[in-house]
């Protein structure tokens, strides 16, 4: 799971990524007043759709 977050200092904002992150990171980040913005990717397009054809594929079978 990736996450993306801005975190609040003052007048500066920092952007972070965690490409491995779990869900319980993720609560934890929706918790924290100081994280102003989140975005958590169960995983990418790219891999949905790669994952959907695999299946598509072997229903066919």
């Amino acid at each position: 799971m990736k996450i993306k977050f801005q975190y609040a200092q003052g007048k500066a904002v920092f952007d972070y990524k965690n490409d491995y992150g779990t869900l319980e990171e993720a609560m934890e980040l929706l918790k924290n007043p100081d994280v102003i913005k989140i975005t958590v990717t169960k995983m990418t397009p790219a891999q949905y759709f790669k994952k959907k054809e695999g299946a598509k594929d072997e229903a066919e079978q």
